[in-house]
Formats: C-alpha cells, sequence, structure tokens
C-alpha cells in the first residue's frame, strides 16, 4: 500500500472479477480523501474498469458535512461514469456526500454491508 498524504490514508487496489476494489485505511481526513479519489479515478482509466468498490471500512475518524459534500464532488470528478459502490460504518452514511456525487451525475450508492454493495455494483 502506498500512503496518499499526510493525513495516513492508504489504498490499495485489487482486480475483482468485474470491478476494481478499492481498500482504504488510515486517518479521515479532507485531504486525504481527496488524494484517494483521484488516485481511484486514475487507477479506473488506467484498468479500463468501469465499476469500482471502494472500501471505507477501515479509516478511523470521520470529516464534517461540508467535507463529505465537497468529497461527493470530487468522487464525480474523479470517477466520472464509473459506477462506483462505497462501504463505510452505518454511522458514517449520513447521504450528504452521496446526494452530491449523484447531483454532479455520478453512479454511485453508499452501503453498510460489502456483500451489498458487491451486488448492486455487478447489477
Amino acid at each position: 500500500m502506498e500512503p496518499l498524504s499526510p493525513s495516513s490514508l492508504r489504498v490499495d487496489f485489487t482486480q475483482r472479477t468485474g470491478y476494481l476494489e478499492a481498500v482504504v485505511t488510515g486517518l479521515a481526513s479532507p485531504e486525504g480523501a481527496r488524494a484517494v479519489l483521484a488516485r481511484a479515478g486514475a487507477e479506473v482509466e488506467r484498468t479500463s474498469n468501469e465499476r469500482i468498490l471502494l472500501d471505507c471500512l477501515g479509516i478511523l475518524g470521520q470529516t464534517a458535512p461540508y467535507d463529505h459534500h465537497q468529497l461527493g464532488l470530487a468522487l464525480a470528478a474523479h470517477l466520472g461514469q464509473a459506477r462506483c459502490a462505497l462501504v463505510t460504518a452505518p454511522t458514517k452514511l449520513i447521504g450528504v456526500m452521496g446526494a452530491a456525487a449523484q447531483g454532479a451525475g455520478a453512479r454511485y450508492r453508499a452501503f453498510a454491508d460489502v456483500a451489498e454493495a458487491r451486488a448492486w455494483l455487478l447489477a
């Protein structure tokens, strides 16, 4: 895994059947999350994937709702038309990021369960 920012967020990519999986770990920060989204977008483009699973269960802490809105816009900008499922702890699913991402044209949905995220991603 490669560190992406001073916030200590890390991302590890694995090609799965039908989608790219990105496991994100470390301490939550807006800067780190933007770096992860930029890297994920570059990896989706490099590997010609149309679907990506962002597994954020290993992120410690949480950013503010304002940051969630900005991160939703960043997700839409970096991941374009890729179908994107994000998995995080149920307590972190507040909907702000999803509304911003979808409003900016992203095919995005957040989940608390990896199996449900995979099922939606591959549907």
